[in-house]
């Protein structure tokens, strides 16, 4: 149990101060958060692995940051992806892929361009209408209504070992107090607050 809570504490830290690294880039981003945990899987899966994971979209909507820390996986990581568009009791398919390190405990960074095919997958581009256009705003919608989730996939858990339901960050100063309390707050940032009702996993 301490193990576990030390590699949960490990894992905290590390992402609040890449999220202060990558603070100058996101300061007219809308900021989406999640805690990634076997039990969020459907089904569930028995693990010590979690991560925590942050979507950083740009205030225009044709971009968006991803930053993952995890740890205590079972296996090495195979694949990493955000899938829409779910409740956080139900499955759907890989919207976007990301490169992962193939490793129990890492990190996972990228930003990537909504406007473009090819930053979806075929099957999530198909099903969202067969363009860029109409894929951005399936994507958008359904981050926007809570419906999608971030999880990595593992060699011994190929359908995924952690998951997480993505929403947005409440409040600007819920934000700012995170990062606050390991006394790494970055000066200048603004976040737009998104009025949306999340249900997180």
């Amino acid at each position: 149990m301490r193990g576990m809570i030390l590699r949960r504490v490990t894992t905290l830290a590390a992402t609040a101060a890449l999220s202060a690294a990558l603070a100058p880039a996101a300061q007219a981003a809308t900021i989406y958060s999640t805690t990634l945990f076997g039990s969020n899987e459907n089904p569930a899966v028995v693990t010590g692995g979690s991560g925590l994971g942050q979507l950083m979209l740009a205030d225009d909507m044709n971009s968006f940051s991803v930053l993952i820390n995890f740890s205590g996986l079972t296996s090495n990581a195979v694949a990493g992806h955000i899938h829409c568009c779910a409740t956080a009791n139900g499955n759907a398919g890989v919207a976007i892929g990301f490169t992962v390190p193939s490793a129990v405990a890492g990190t996972i960074m990228g930003t990537y361009d909504l406007t473009l095919a090819s930053t979806y997958t075929s099957a999530f581009l198909m099903s969202s209408g067969g363009t860029a256009a109409s894929a951005q705003a399936t994507f958008l919608a359904g981050l926007g209504s809570g419906l999608t989730y971030l999880n990595i996939h593992t060699t011994t858990n190929p359908g995924g070992e952690i998951r997480g339901q993505v929403g947005a960050v409440p409040e600007p100063a819920t934000w700012a107090m995170m990062l606050a309390g390991f006394g790494i707050m970055g000066t200048g940032m603004r976040y737009r607050r998104r009025s949306t009702t999340t249900t997180f996993a």
